[in-house]
């Protein structure tokens, strides 16, 4: 007999094998398919860190799904005997009237989170390093930090096949469909027949689900690893935090500790628009430049050698939120969870578990209407 799977997953980054592990936890025949390999760098969750934050500045209904997520992550490290979350305390930096500390400000007051709020010089106290300007304030927050992406992933996929999930890998889907009998894929190396389906292929997405039109844009984003000129101790501490920059209205950058490679550094706003099959990986000398002349304003010692740089994608919506719905036209089988605009895998544990209350009671306990796809196809009126 042909075996049915309850659940067909399409994409196995952060999301996909969370679900992978969610849902075959719960006792579903569950198959994955990837188009590369394991836990690979071509897509949005790779490079060795992930910011975790609670005071969250996008919107407060995110802080639920965050303090989930923190419960889920700790679960999941016992379970994988993996060390994957760091808490070192997190600082939201900007003017007064910044997006960054106002927002961090509002989720923190509406939730009632542990914070302080510091002014310029408490912000050189806390992050001697960071140069910040007289005007800046700070949000510190003490349970933020950060997440290793490649190892929660591979936690999740191990898991999930242990669990008894069928996961697939270098096998790229060719064609789906769905009715109210199930949904079948075509793909590189056959065809597979399931009860429902899961898209969260991210830059991908648009490529799968052509017939919803999603005002998907893929962005290029790049990473930077720098050895320090100066106090290279300093970074590498245990307590040095995260922290998040707003350095300028609506311009961002943001860093983690030195975890042996260099001292990670990124911008936060949105690079230049690309394909995902066609984006250029290298980085280009003017890039770094610009990265440069952001540390000579406000982290000198940090503007060493280059150590190693990465390239990754964004995958935005117009408002910067998540999708996390069902297709409008197969709304009994069909869900998508993606894109995350850039901002998602911090929530990747939490998401998983989300997505596996949809497929089995096509409900959750969490409020995402915020993420709801119907927000792009509003009907108008005359």
């Amino acid at each position: 007999m042909e075996k049915i799977f309850d659940v067909i997953i399409l994409g196995l980054g952060a999301m996909g094998s969370s679900c992978a592990y969610n849902l075959s936890k719960r006792g579903l025949k569950v198959l994955g398919i990837e188009q590369f390999s394991p836990v690979h760098s071509l897509g949005s969750s790779h490079g060795q860190s992930r910011v975790i934050r609670e005071a969250y500045f996008e919107h407060p209904l995110y802080v639920p799904l965050v303090q989930r997520s923190y419960e889920l992550w700790e679960e999941l490290e016992e379970k994988a005997q993996e060390k994957l979350l760091w808490k070192t305390g997190g600082l939201m930096i900007g003017s007064e009237g910044s997006a960054v500390f106002q927002g961090a400000l509002k989720s923190a007051l509406e939730h009632n989170l542990p914070y302080k709020k510091l002014n310029s010089q408490e912000i050189r106290e806390r992050l001697e390093v960071l140069h910040v300007s007289d005007d800046m304030v700070a949000i510190l927050e003490p349970r933020a930090g950060f997440l290793c992406p490649e190892k929660c992933m591979e936690s999740f996929l191990n898991l999930a096949q242990k669990q008894g999930a069928d996961l697939h890998f270098s096998e790229k889907v060719l064609s789906w469909q769905a009715d109210s009998q199930g949904v079948s894929v075509v793909t590189s190396q056959g065809e597979y027949k399931g009860k429902k389906i899961i898209f969260s292929a991210g830059a991908w997405l648009n490529e799968l689900v052509s017939d919803c039109n999603f005002p998907i844009q893929v962005h290029r984003q790049t990473l930077f690893w720098f050895t320090p000129q100066q106090k290279a101790s300093y970074f590498a501490s245990p307590n040095f935090p995260i922290y998040i920059c707003e350095y300028d209205s609506g311009k961002y950058f943001y860093g983690f500790p030195d975890l042996g490679e260099g001292v990670k550094v990124a911008f936060h706003h949105i690079g230049p628009k690309c394909e995902p099959d066609q984006i250029d990986r290298e980085v280009k000398e003017e890039e770094v430049e610009e990265m440069r002349s952001v540390l000579r304003s406000f982290m000198p010692e940090l503007n060493g050698p280059l150590a190693k740089t990465s390239v990754c994608m964004y995958t935005m919506l117009p408002d910067s939120h998540f999708l996390i719905d069902f297709h409008p036209q197969h709304s009994e089988n069909v869900l998508i969870l993606s894109p995350c605009s850039g901002h998602g895998f911090k929530f990747a544990s939490a998401i998983g578990e989300i997505a596996s209350d949809l497929i089995e009671k096509n409900k959750s306990p969490f409020d995402i209407e915020l993420f709801r796809a119907q927000r792009f196809f509003k009907e108008t009126t005359s």
